[in-house]
């Protein structure tokens, strides 16, 4: 038998020298039409990765080409029974790109290899050459950042007497009565509207303090009220019952932490199942360590229950001396009746005069300093 001649030339020599896109584009630059080539499938470089650990090496492109970096003009030669459902044919005349679902793509070898080294240049500016790295970095900073601070939430959380329902109710009351004692008239202005003389502005003076006094007194009575009421219920709550009793000693021995009183949210059932009997003790259990939590921090409220009356006496005594001070600047008729006199040497003696009224402002300070001075402490209930 005569073997079978080759009509068709045979372009698989020349397929095969062929590994890249780019080398098919120089290949088809160079000999143009006149080639017995006439078409070569091209898959995406990409495809051959199989991991970032793993790489099947792709002869002429380095490992950044055919890893899963985004760089569409990176193709490898195949056969054409390799071609995958996405892929490449490349001629003479141009690149077809071929994708299911999709209409198909022709671009020009001219305009392919400007496009393609217009992508390499740009992914030579450090911009975009970083910017996975960056955009991970970025990533990571904003996590680690929100890490933080919800470790610092939760740490605030967990000290934060506004965030217990415990505290925040007396909180707020603590709030209202602070305000209430910032507003305590302590000096009376009603001797200013019309000549006086020192010594009565002197004793209207300390008859208004005097009066404020008992309002005060009621102030403080009611803010230690609250904490005083606070303090029991939070006591009670966390207080460990009597273990002289032989039920609350046979609960010690299994691990269980008896309650002294039963809370509402724990109603006692005439039957209960084992898992509802453990929840709910696991419940108790919480409950009780909870109270016990927040009977520690006590001390602390009531700190910062004092530290907010403190500071409102002293933002009650620095408005009220800025205020007389505006009133004494903006009065423009005469404040005090100032008497004339002469001495035998035919001076002018004024009575009061003038280190008398000096005086007589300094004591006034010094009373409004001395009358929220001796308001009763919340520290020392």
């Amino acid at each position: 038998a005569q073997p079978i001649q080759r009509v068709a030339p045979n372009d698989q020599d020349e397929i095969a020298k062929l590994k890249t896109g780019d080398d098919t584009v120089a290949f088809f630059s160079r000999a143009g039409k006149n080639t017995a080539v006439k078409l070569v499938m091209l898959n995406r470089a990409e495809v051959y990765t199989t991991s970032y650990d793993k790489l099947r090496p792709v002869e002429g492109l380095i490992p950044s080409q055919y890893s899963k970096e985004f760089r569409p003009y990176d193709l490898v030669v195949v056969p054409e029974e390799e071609v995958d459902s996405e892929y490449f044919t490349m001629s003479s005349n141009g690149v077809v790109h071929m994708q299911p679902g999709q209409p198909t793509e022709f671009i020009s070898l001219s305009d392919w290899m400007k496009e393609s080294t217009m992508f390499n240049v740009l992914r030579r500016i450090k911009f975009f050459k970083q910017f996975l790295i960056y955009k991970s970095f970025r990533l990571w900073y904003k996590i680690s950042r929100y890490l933080k601070y919800t470790k610092k939430r939760a740490k605030l959380a967990r000290g934060f007497f506004l965030a217990k329902s415990a505290f925040a109710p007396s909180l707020m009351l603590l709030h209202s009565l602070s305000y209430d004692l910032q507003n305590i008239p302590i000096m009376d202005y009603s001797n200013l509207k019309r000549e006086c003389d020192i010594e009565s502005f002197r004793e209207a003076q300390k008859e208004k303090r005097s009066k404020e006094s008992r309002t005060f007194e009621i102030k403080i009575e009611a803010m230690e009220n609250i904490l005083e009421k606070l303090c029991d219920n939070v006591t009670a709550r966390s207080r460990v019952p009597d273990m002289n009793s032989t039920d609350n000693i046979e609960a010690y021995l299994n691990g269980k932490i008896p309650i002294i009183e039963p809370d509402e949210a724990y109603t006692v059932k005439k039957s209960k199942s084992m898992v509802e009997a453990q929840k709910e003790e696991l419940e108790r259990q919480k409950a009780l360590k909870k109270a016990k939590e927040e009977a520690d921090m006590l001390g602390s409220f009531i700190r910062v229950a004092d530290y907010m009356a403190v500071e409102s006496l002293v933002t009650l005594a620095k408005h009220t001396l800025g205020n007389f001070k505006i009133t004494l600047h903006e009065k423009t008729n005469i404040l005090f009746l100032v008497a004339l006199s002469f001495d035998k040497n035919a001076n002018i003696l004024f009575s009061p005069s003038e280190n008398e009224i000096l005086v007589m402002f300094q004591t006034n300070a010094d009373e409004i300093i001395q009358a929220v001075h001796q308001v009763p402490r919340l520290l020392y209930i």
